[in-house]
Formats: structure tokens, sequence, C-alpha cells
């Protein structure tokens, strides 16, 4: 370094990089490293993974430009909405943890923190090293600390109250049908083909034990496709917007959905369906829950 600038030589060339006086940076928060939340760090990749995709991109709504935690003492219940879809993740903390707490940390954060994670978990197993296991998270005043590997990552906490979006899931349901999530991922990109412009929207029908997956535009033509599937209750049926369908059923990792609805003017609940031995019908998994908000005609 010479007058704060950065000099590069090599047998055939020579490189300056002007720099500033490294007293102008910005002061790193100093979060205490004191009474851990402890997770499995494929546990949080995975929940990540799931939930981010949700957030609102608009920051007109700090409070869900952001992914809400919720610590419990033994669960973490993460959660993202832009008001028109909601993911909701549980995980199981490693360790257990008494203080319970409630805070809303921004997306762009959550994103890199996924981003950094995923590109030393690849390159630990290209390298057979040892596996990054855990991921301990701290919180002091409005900032938060995420330390891993040899990482640590510092954030500050969105401040606000997160809406109260468990009084929108259904507490029940008229319509139940188990769908094969490849099935019902190619027929709702194949509707989408003849969607509105700038409203996505594709049919859904649940009836006869079957799932009819459709769209129609004047100027382009129609599409329908009809999916074996195991329904209960009522024929129902519900207009969604294809894109937050196929992101839910993208971020699934099971071989089928359960789709539940109460009817067209009411979100529709997704669950991954739990395989059980043969003979038994598949449950919904509680650790995840995906919610489309309806398109009202």
């Amino acid at each position: 370094m010479v007058n704060d600038s950065l000099q590069i030589q090599t047998e055939k060339q020579e490189t300056k990089i002007k720099g500033s006086k490294a007293d102008e940076f910005p002061l790193i928060p100093q979060v205490e490293k004191k009474a851990a939340y402890v997770f499995k760090a494929a546990d949080l990749l995975k929940a990540f993974s799931q939930i981010v995709f949700a957030v609102s991109a608009s920051e007109t709504r700090p409070e869900i430009s952001g992914i809400y935690f919720n610590f419990g003492e033994e669960e973490l219940t993460l959660a993202a909405t832009d008001s028109y879809r909601l993911a909701e993740k549980k995980i199981k903390l490693k360790e257990k943890n008494n203080q319970v707490k409630e805070v809303i940390i921004p997306a762009k954060t959550i994103q890199e923190l996924y981003r950094i994670l995923s590109g030393i978990v690849e390159a630990k197993e290209d390298s057979g090293e040892e596996e990054v296991k855990n991921i301990e998270i701290y919180f002091e005043d409005n900032q938060v600390l995420f330390v891993f590997a040899n990482v640590e990552l510092v954030s500050r906490i969105i401040e606000g109250q997160y809406p109260n979006y468990q009084q929108i899931i259904p507490a029940e349901y008229k319509t139940k049908a188990i769908i094969d999530i490849k099935e019902l991922i190619k027929a709702a990109k194949t509707a989408s083909l003849f969607s509105r412009t700038g409203i996505y929207d594709i049919n859904v029908e649940l009836e006869n034990d079957k799932v009819i997956v459709s769209s129609t535009n004047n100027q382009l033509g129609e599409n329908k496709s009809n999916l074996e599937s195991k329904i209960e209750g009522d024929d129902n049926k519900i207009i969604v917007n294809f894109r937050y369908l196929i992101d839910g059923l993208q971020n699934m990792d099971t071989t089928a959905v359960i789709f539940e609805m109460t009817d067209a003017a009411n979100p529709c609940v997704l669950r991954p369906a739990e395989s059980l031995p043969e003979g038994e019908a598949p449950i919904a998994s509680e650790d995840y829950t995906y919610i489309i908000m309806p398109i009202k005609q």
C-alpha cells in the first residue's frame, strides 16, 4: 500500500487501485455472544430456501419486506409474505433456549446468508472437509449476529409489528386433494401460456377424483389438463396466480402436495404430503405451510 493505493505488480503488468483511509470504514456493530439460538445448518438452509421467495419486493411496508422469526423454547417459526401469498416454516432448535423472541430480519440479509452458507457447504463437500454443522444466532438491541464456520454476519433488525397472519389461515376446509407435484407443475406451466397478461390467472377445479387445471385467453386460445387425484369433500374451484402456485410447489421436497380449500373467495392451503406405509393415505406435513390468496372475478 502506497498513499492509500494498492499496487499489484507482475512480470508483465502493473496495476494501481485507489482506496480510502481505513478509519473511514463504517464501524461494525458488536454483538455480545450470549444466549445463543443454535440450529443445524442444513435445517436452517432448507428453511430459508422455502421461505425467502415469498417476501415482498416493495419496501413501502417495511415489516413485510423482511422475514418474521418467532423463537420459541424449542422451535423457530419463520414466515414471509407479500400479502398475496404466505410461506411458513417450522424447525427445531438444536439446543433449548428459554428466551422467547419475535423479530423481523431483512430479506436481503437472509439472501446473503443463504448465498454464503450454500457456497461454504458446497466447497466443503467438494473438498471432503468436515461439513458445517451448526449456525448460532445472537441478538443485542436492534442487531442480529449469525455465526457459522469462520463467518460472522451482522445485520440490523426491522422495527415494526409483523401482521397477524395466523388469522388468514383457514381453520377448516370443504375440499381436500392429494396431487402429484410434478404433474401439477407441468399442468400449471402449460395453462400459464394462455393466462391473461399481468393477471397470470389459471383455474383449478377439484371434482370427481380429478383436478382440472385450465386457462382461457380470448386472443390466444385455451388449455385444460386433467390430473388424477384423491379428493375428499365437495366439488370446488379457485382462480390463482400460476407463478405463486409454481413457486410453492417447487419448494416442497415431497412427491405429492395436499391442496385444501374452502371456496373461490378464500385462500387455498398447500402442504407437503408425507408418505406413509403402503395402504395408508399420506398426511400433511406440519412444518411447512404455503397459502395463496385467490384472484377474484
